[in-house]
């Protein structure tokens, strides 16, 4: 993840007119920052809980923290006991890597360090140390399961019968080199963390948004569904500039691209995205992919797949799983370096705007 920060929250209340009020939440986690709107049930300030979800979540995936749980797993133990939280983002990633037959990959973590995208920003690789890396980049390697000590069984009848129950997921490396790097999935699930303990407190009609990537329920008070913008892939940009809006309704987006991170050396441009199939830095025409699905975690990890597989790639994907419900908005650099666009037949439909 990101680099860790202190978070930095604070609470607005905004009124229109004789319309309920908005309760909006802004802050820092993540190496980025936060946005939440609510329409609330209550006066309850939700400050508190929302830091304490983005804590524990930097506690499980941060490789900015040195004790944080992916931490542990990336030093040289190949057992490591993990918490719920890292669970579901590895089952999701799991997933989102057996679909993309490996181009969504965690254990890039190697190569995006010695690309100098890591902790370290100093590049430290040539294409011998590329082939010695790409081993290590086996997410097939690793496992995740419970505690072998643990009566699966036994403890799922106890937690039916309303008993507490502390079920410890344990990771399982075949080569203590493996490391792990969850930053193309981490936000998008936090955001699907937030959006689960507002809908179970009770509040329906909200929108979230970290580092981009967005996930909205219900309407805003004027019954209008939140309006989200797509950003043009600008380089260096001083102001953002829309691309594309869309409402979102009961759904989530994310949103990948190389325009924000990358570094030139030597007259070359080298883009933060790494394929993890050829150990390099993409070099394909894509410039951003917008993912819109039903959960945050998922149009996350897919976007990131996306940025490695390019545009003609990307949408052979998409015409052979549609079973996954995703739309996209991708754009990229035609021959003459013009910007042209593709949408899948739904983002069509609900994109209002494109400039």
């Amino acid at each position: 993840m990101k680099p860790f920060s202190l978070f930095l929250s604070c609470i607005l209340w905004l009124s229109c007119s004789d319309q309920p009020r908005i309760q909006e939440y802004l802050g820092e986690a993540q190496g980025t920052t936060y946005h939440i709107k609510l329409v609330p049930q209550d006066t309850t300030d939700h400050s508190t809980a929302i830091d304490s979800i983005l804590l524990e979540i930097d506690k499980s995936m941060s490789l900015y923290l040195d004790n944080s749980i992916i931490n542990k797993v990336n030093r040289i133990d190949t057992i490591v006991a993990t918490d719920s939280y890292f669970y579901n983002v590895f089952i999701s990633s799991k997933m989102i890597f057996n679909a993309t037959q490996g181009a969504f990959n965690p254990a890039v973590l190697p190569l995006v360090n010695g690309w100098g995208f890591g902790k370290d920003k100093t590049p430290t690789i040539d294409s011998a140390k590329v082939d010695s890396l790409l081993p290590l980049v086996d997410f097939q390697g690793v496992s995740m399961g419970f505690d072998h000590k643990l009566n699966l069984s036994q403890a799922l009848k106890r937690y039916c019968d309303s008993a507490q129950v502390e079920i410890k997921y344990v990771l399982t490396k075949n080569k203590p080199h493996i490391q792990l790097d969850f930053n193309g999935i981490a936000q998008g699930f936090t955001v699907d963390v937030i959006s689960d303990y507002l809908l179970n407190y009770g509040v329906n009609n909200y929108m979230i948004e970290l580092g981009g990537e967005v996930i909205a329920r219900g309407r805003k008070p004027n019954n209008q569904p939140w309006k989200i913008g797509i950003d043009q892939p600008l380089e260096n940009a001083d102001e953002r500039k829309l691309q594309a809006i869309v409402p979102l309704v009961n759904k989530a987006m994310a949103t990948s691209g190389n325009y924000r991170q990358f570094y030139v050396q030597n007259g070359i441009k080298y883009a933060h995205t790494i394929n993890p199939k050829t150990g390099y830095p993409v070099t394909h025409s894509l410039l951003s992919a917008t993912v819109i699905t039903n959960d945050c975690a998922l149009a996350d990890g897919y976007a990131t797949a996306f940025m490695v597989m390019g545009v003609n790639q990307s949408k052979e994907f998409l015409r052979t799983n549609p079973q996954l419900g995703l739309d996209v908005l991708f754009i990229y650099a035609n021959t003459e370096g013009e910007w042209e666009t593709f949408a899948s037949e739904g983002m069509k439909e609900l994109i209002q705007q494109v400039d």
